[in-house]
């Protein structure tokens, strides 16, 4: 088997671009898988990118393009028993040939974030018990273990063959758009879940420019309360994007067993934790625009309970709201009943008050309610209908929602951290 080839701007990189300033000096490493080639970035400072999108590994067919920096490779396997020509005069390693960079293709680098935890997890400082970086960490729940049931969506699509790496062994989630199978990475033997575009016919442009800006978007994001992307990829020209699997368990049902202080605590703490998710994609310019309970995964670490943000399917970066056409100016993207009226009444334009809007919908679901009639008048009645149908909570925890709420978003929350500062007192043990 031969070594993995490593490309960077200088040694020890076998392949060296010294004019391109923009890649590191390691940056990644190309190996032979079988009969594949396969790329693999090195923890470089802007990433490795796959037809313009960034990956952490990946198959490169004969036809794709790997972007280092500013430069454009494309790289095959040669048949051994075929001349190679001018190739063997090259210092370039046989099987790999560089592009000259076209200026218009190339795009902007992405800065892929390290693994850290964020401020927000710190253990408690000199800041005092208010600060938003104090938030617990775990909560205790003694609630029976439950398992995740999918919601009947009538036919399932039969089993795709195997992508890339991954063999796929049942369907775990349907939406309207895309399909997520229960997988395993043949290399690690690491259970994965996998997102495909939706079965049943070749995906539209739209479609396909959605799941590719939701890839672009994820593998920015490193949290520990954000479902990590590991792998943006194709396989026989379908995109796929390999996540982390969790076996997760039914949010509401478990609160529906809990006590109403049981639940007012548990309810705050894991609204806690998914503005802890949306303080960091905020951080990095990326409003959610689909926050609801069920993109809320949770799951157990031994008896605890812990939560994740789900589904970056309309995710989209701030700077470019009003920009893109992928949405038009009349077109709703979201879950009706937790849009903030600005986002009913135009999704493209929409920002992190939005999300804010649809986490206090979130927390009135925990606590009990029903989720309110769809803000098509930007009145709030709606949700002060159902605030009034809620079991007795403190009146603190009603203003919470009803600033997080607000019709207008002048009168909302001026980001997640605010907000997780008022609710950290519900979710403390007395």
């Amino acid at each position: 088997m031969l070594d993995p080839i490593t490309i960077g701007r200088q040694a020890p990189s076998n392949l060296r671009l010294p004019d391109d300033q923009v890649a590191s000096g390691v940056h990644c490493q190309v190996e032979i898988d079988g009969k594949q080639l396969r790329v693999t970035d090195l923890q470089s400072t802007n990433g490795t990118r796959l037809n313009g999108l960034p990956v952490q590994s990946g198959t490169v067919r004969p036809d794709d393009v790997v972007a280092i920096g500013q430069s454009e490779l494309q790289l095959s396997l040669l048949d051994a028993a075929k001349p190679v020509g001018s190739r063997s005069q090259s210092s370039t390693p046989a099987g790999i040939s560089e592009r000259e960079p076209e200026q218009t293709r190339i795009a902007a680098p992405y800065a892929l974030l390290n693994e850290s935890r964020d401020t927000l997890h710190r253990p408690p400082g000199p800041k005092g018990p208010g600060a938003t970086d104090h938030l617990e960490e775990t909560i205790d729940s003694g609630e029976a273990d439950l398992s995740w049931s999918a919601e009947d969506t009538g036919k399932q699509p039969a089993l795709p063959s195997d992508f890339a790496d991954y063999r796929l062994l049942e369907l775990i989630g349907q939406g309207g758009m895309a399909t997520v199978y229960r997988g395993v990475q043949r290399k690690t033997g690491d259970t994965v879940a996998i997102k495909l575009i939706r079965a049943g016919g070749k995906p539209s442009k739209k479609q396909l420019s959605l799941f590719l800006r939701e890839g672009a978007l994820i593998t920015r994001l490193k949290h520990p309360r954000i479902v990590c992307a590991y792998e943006m990829g194709y396989h026989d020209d379908q995109p796929f994007l390999a996540m982390e699997y969790l076996p997760t368990i039914d949010l509401l049902a478990v609160m529906t067993t809990l006590k109403p202080e049981a639940r007012i605590r548990t309810a705050s703490w894991v609204i806690s934790r998914l503005l802890q998710a949306l303080h960091h994609a905020h951080r990095e310019g990326i409003v959610h625009r689909d926050v609801k309970i069920s993109n809320l995964l949770a799951f157990r670490e031994g008896h605890r309970l812990q939560i994740k943000l789900a589904d970056f399917g309309l995710a989209k970066l701030v700077a470019e709201s009003g920009i893109s056409q992928l949405t038009n100016e009349r077109s709703m993207r979201g879950t009706l009943a937790f849009m903030a009226p600005e986002q009913i009444k135009e999704s493209r334009a929409v920002g992190f008050p939005a999300d804010l809007y649809a986490t206090g919908i979130c927390l009135i679901r925990l606590l009990g309610g029903d989720l309110p009639k769809p803000a098509f008048e930007s009145t709030g009645l709606h949700v002060e209908k159902v605030l009034r149908s809620l079991d007795p909570i403190p009146d603190a925890l009603i203003r919470i929602i009803r600033k997080a709420t607000a019709p207008l978003v002048p009168d909302r929350y001026a980001n997640a951290e605010a907000m997780a500062k008022d609710l950290y007192p519900f979710h403390q043990r007395p």
